[in-house]
């Protein structure tokens, strides 16, 4: 049981032994304790309005993509309207990842992150686990992607079409502070029909949360009490 790193769309860290933290509010804690599972939250209700888009450069080039493709077997060359009808469908389908693609973010650094704990606790009963990118790999399945985000301009910068993995391990510029590693499940499977509607939130993954986790730490501003409270807790799930 390891997740795949192989994927030519992401980048892997220097070393696999790199620390990586997930930032969380209790009850997102208490909800991976008791089911020993990550939750992996459907890619269009993160909150990023261009999570998993390609930059506009990607998307007008995909007419030209196809109208240069030479004919297959023997088959005519594509019509201008089959070109356009191809990349309607593409940026229908990209559009539409965003509903079947799951993911689960942590942020890489060696050190605990004051900016974290702030962007991620709306109060100071906030919780920080404490792992590595190689036992992440290790405790996830082999149909989970994981990887490093990369951050880019979107502005001029442009990706390869070929493959819809691709959007999800990179982002926009802005976000860079967040050193991003990322783990992602893209299920084809449930690719909605056109005016479909696909619902389902977000999926669990059963893990061993003993190979996983390190450490376990409370925001630096909690109180004395939440701290007994979360040292109390984990020695029952011990």
């Amino acid at each position: 049981m390891t997740a795949d790193t192989s994927h030519s769309t992401f980048i892997q860290p220097e070393s696999f032994d790199v620390t990586i933290w997930r930032y969380m509010d209790f009850s997102k804690f208490m909800s991976l304790i008791e089911s020993r599972s990550l939750y992996f939250a459907r890619s269009d209700l993160l909150g990023d309005p261009f999570e998993g888009s390609f930059p506009s450069r990607s998307i007008d080039a995909l007419p030209r993509r196809f109208s240069d493709m030479d004919p297959i077997d023997g088959q005519a060359k594509l019509t201008a309207s089959d070109v356009m009808a191809i990349s309607a469908f593409l940026r229908r389908t990209f559009k539409a990842s965003r509903k079947f693609t799951f993911v689960n973010c942590w942020h890489m650094n060696t050190h605990e992150s004051a900016a974290m704990w702030k962007l991620y606790s709306s109060s100071n009963e906030t919780i920080a686990i404490k792992s590595t990118f190689a036992k992440l790999v290790d405790v996830l399945p082999e149909n989970v992607l994981v990887g490093c985000v990369k951050y880019i301009d979107y502005s001029v910068a442009s990706l390869q079409t070929d493959n819809m993995v691709w959007p999800y391990f990179h982002k926009r510029l802005s976000f860079s502070h967040e050193k991003e590693v990322r783990a992602l499940i893209c299920d084809i499977t449930l690719l909605p029909r056109e005016n479909d509607e696909y619902h389902e939130p977000g999926r669990s993954v059963g893990i061993d949360l003993h190979r996983l986790i390190e450490k376990v730490y409370v925001s630096p501003n909690s109180p004395s009490w939440f701290q007994d409270l979360t040292e109390r807790i984990l020695s029952r799930y011990h």
